[in-house]
């Protein structure tokens, strides 16, 4: 059984030349578009709550997002051409394009596709909408996102009053706001753009993203492509419930600015079902994140685990362990048995066996004690 979880066997053979027609790559950048064709895939899937989430964003070797000292999306080229195409690739299969306003005032984007993956020049029917984070409605109204409200929907989302779900500022202003917020809002409102009031986060007058993900999916926007800047990408990894998959490009420099996250998390959030591109001098990582972060929200396979509970309960004795090594631990297993559940799956199709079946549950063991 263990056989199951190795190499398959080797089978001797002819070789045999290339057939142009069935080995040759369908496009010259093949690994990208089959990444950017599994997103798109898995953000057409029916959704309830919110919308499908891609976050991604590009960083040196440092981590570095943006330089010290400045903004915090303060210019920083780190992508290279082939890596961009990946973006525009990305940008295409989702609805809406969300980023923060420090992004459109220190960058000024077009936020728009331009190419295909393969960076050729593409021209598509309708652009994905452009959404902004923006709790002050400080948007410049001559920004180049802005310029395009004519044609294209801009949302820009902001926080409104606490105890109102949502309202749209062109029919109501929020009773909180000021003379000079609501000022700026219809400045922007007069060059095309929409503002959607939806609560903010408990302390601030940024909107809560909760909130700003149920509120897009009201809007039918299924699918939302998360480019950044800085903010708005460490708020995102510190709700790693609302992503649904994660592209990271890793540029050959050191630029010593400032990264996400800005401080620690509430646990480690390593990756799954990960994916490595070389693109150019890049590398892109792809990935989906944990499914769970703490003990109270791992799934039944995890909690219904009598040897995982007794491990977790002498955890909770031991003194010594800190609350970040609990979680960490807590969440090590739960993807552990999230993997032992779909292996069993897996096995239990391809053999036309029960999950539950002692054959299965000896493979299983086998391969664990191998590893």
């Amino acid at each position: 059984m263990a056989s199951w979880f190795g190499a398959p066997p080797k089978v001797s053979q002819e070789p045999r030349p290339p057939s142009p027609q069935f080995d040759a790559p369908t496009h010259p950048n093949e690994p990208a578009w089959e990444l950017v064709e599994a997103i798109e895939a898995r953000a057409k899937e029916p959704r309830n709550a919110r919308p499908f989430v891609t976050l991604s964003w590009a960083q040196g070797l440092d981590g570095s997002m943006a330089l010290a000292g400045g903004k915090d999306d303060e210019r920083l080229m780190l992508s290279g051409t082939k890596s961009m195409a990946l973006t525009h690739g990305l940008r295409r299969v989702h609805e809406a394009i969300l980023v923060g306003r420090g992004t459109v005032e220190g960058d000024d984007p077009r936020l728009t596709v331009r190419t295909d993956v393969d960076g050729k020049d593409l021209e598509v029917d309708a652009q994905p909408a452009a959404v902004i984070l923006d709790g002050s409605l400080s948007t410049p109204p001559d920004s180049k996102i802005i310029a395009q409200a004519k044609t294209r929907r801009v949302i820009i989302v902001t926080g409104g009053d606490p105890d109102v779900q949502v309202c749209d500022f062109a029919e109501r202003p929020p009773k909180t706001w000021s003379m000079a917020k609501i000022q700026r809002g219809a400045a922007l409102v007069c060059r095309g753009a929409s503002i959607v009031c939806v609560p903010p986060s408990q302390g601030t007058e940024r909107p809560a993203l909760e909130e700003v993900l149920r509120t897009l999916k009201h809007l039918n926007l299924g699918s939302v492509f998360v480019e950044g800047g800085l903010d708005v990408i460490d708020a995102f990894l510190r709700k790693p419930a609302l992503v649904d998959h994660v592209v990271v490009t890793v540029a050959p420099l050191f630029a010593g600015g400032r990264r996400p996250p800005a401080g620690p998390l509430a646990a480690p959030l390593r990756l799954r079902r990960v994916e490595t591109l070389a693109l150019g001098d890049d590398v892109v990582i792809a990935g989906r994140p944990p499914a769970a972060v703490d003990f109270g929200n791992v799934g039944p396979e995890f909690v219904q685990d009598e040897e995982n509970a007794r491990a977790t309960a002498s955890e909770e004795e031991d003194d010594e362990l800190t609350e970040y090594d609990r979680m960490s631990r807590r969440h090590a297993a739960a993807d552990a048995a999230r993997n032992e559940k779909r292996i069993r799956a897996e096995l239990a199709q391809e053999h036309g066996l029960a999950p539950s079946d002692p054959i299965i549950t000896q493979a299983v063991e086998d391969a664990r004690a191998e590893t």
